[in-house]
This record gives C-alpha cells, sequence and structure tokens, in this order.
C-alpha cells in the first residue's frame, strides 16, 4: 500500500492510563487468587487465558460475572477521561476499538454525553449496523464508532475519520491489521492517529506480542508467569 499509493502518514501513541482504587483493589484480589491457584493446579494455555481475560476486564473497568452474566461496573474516570481527550484532540470522526460487550455500554453512556456515538458489534442487527455505518460515512453524526473488532470488515472504508483508539488490546495481529485500514484507504486526507490506551504491563505485553505477531498460547502462558511474578505495592 504504501509503494501503491500516496497516502498521508500515520502516527502511533500510546497513553499510560491510571487505575483507581477499586481498580487496583480487584487487580490485586484477582492476582493473589491466580497465585494460589498456580500452586495447586497445573495451570494450562486456556485457563491462562481464562484468568489474563478476567484481568484485562478489571483494566477496562467493567467485569462479568460467570454466574449470573452479569456486569459489575468499577470505577474507571481515568481511562475514560483519556479517551475523550483523544476524541477532543481529533480533527475529525473516530473509532474507538472495544473489545469486551461490558465495557461498550459503559462507553455509550460516558461518551454520549459529550459526543454523538454508535455502537458496532454483534448485538447489532446487520440492517441496523449498515445504518450506521451510513449515517458515518454520510452525516455529521454520529461523530464517534464504538466498535468491537470482528465487525470491522474487510472492504469497509470509514476515511471519515482520521484517529482510531485501541481502548485495550485485542488479541488478533490480523484484526488489528483490519481495523486500521478502515482510515488508511484511498480518499483519506487527512493526517492518520492510532492511539493504544494501557495501564499495566500485561496490557503492553499483548500490544507489543500482537504487533510481532507471536502471540499464541505459549506467550500467553508467559505473560500469565510474569502477571505472577511482578512485584506490587
Amino acid at each position: 500500500k504504501a509503494d501503491c499509493l500516496d497516502l498521508p502518514p500515520v502516527t502511533f501513541q500510546t497513553r499510560e492510563v491510571q487505575l483507581t482504587p477499586k481498580q487496583k483493589k480487584a487487580y490485586q484480589a484477582m492476582r493473589n487468587f491466580m497465585v494460589a491457584e498456580a500452586k495447586t493446579t497445573q495451570i494450562t494455555a486456556v485457563n491462562a487465558a481464562d484468568q489474563i481475560g478476567k484481568l484485562r476486564q478489571i483494566l477496562c473497568g467493567v467485569v462479568k460475572n460467570p454466574k449470573t452474566d452479569e456486569y459489575v461496573e468499577l470505577p474507571h474516570e481515568p481511562r475514560i477521561n483519556v479517551l475523550l481527550e483523544c476524541i477532543e484532540q481529533a480533527d475529525a470522526k473516530v473509532i474507538v476499538i472495544v473489545p469486551y460487550k461490558g465495557i461498550i455500554k459503559a462507553l455509550e453512556r460516558d461518551v454520549s454525553a459529550r459526543h454523538t456515538c454508535e455502537v458496532l458489534n454483534g448485538d447489532v442487527p446487520i440492517k441496523r449496523r449498515n445504518a450506521i455505518l451510513s449515517e458515518f460515512k454520510n452525516n455529521k453524526d454520529p461523530h464517534v464508532l464504538l466498535c468491537h473488532p470482528k465487525v470491522m470488515a474487510h472492504g469497509l472504508n470509514l476515511t471519515e475519520a482520521s484517529t482510531i483508539v485501541f481502548y485495550a488490546p485485542i488479541y488478533s495481529n490480523e484484526e488489528s491489521q483490519q481495523v486500521m485500514d478502515r482510515i488508511n484507504r484511498p480518499g483519506q486526507t487527512r493526517n492518520m492517529t492510532i492511539v493504544r490506551l494501557g495501564a499495566s504491563q500485561l496490557e503492553w505485553g499483548i500490544y507489543a506480542a500482537v504487533e510481532s505477531k507471536r502471540l499464541n498460547q505459549e506467550t500467553i502462558l508467559e505473560l500469565y508467569k510474569k502477571e505472577l511474578t511482578t512485584n506490587r505495592e
């Protein structure tokens, strides 16, 4: 693409976000559980991925209760505030990539208090998704799309946006590239910005593994073990 098309440049940014006291408490409780479990149980990649997923949900600010399937929201204002800063600093529309259903609902509430926004995920019927995409492309509103990465299909041209924010890392390099290509397409006239938000070594480790195309079961276990052995306050 870089050789064949004359497109504006893409800038990558990382934004460190802080955790609230309740997030820190929940995160440490989960880590303590993981440490205790690892002493008595042979940890597999599947088990490690499940526990890492729970840590990631805490970092985002909404955790799914596996017993009731209800979502429990933790205070997560620092991360929301950084996202809102990214949206306000953008010179065009913004696409926010969100890997979890629970947090995307909370984001819709918080983002819509300042900007027009719509959600695109598996819960939204195809007909409605197409209508939202048409509105995003042809109308002033919505200004922000809150998207699960799996709905960002090949072929979508969303050059009305110039900024993509990964609210948290996703696991697939292919999906990550596909998401970024939605704005980096013919017809784009603005400089583009890709922002990655993170609050811990775990999230930055996932970003790095995905970018280098080496996220696999072995990597998940490495991230799990590193999480258990890292000293924390």
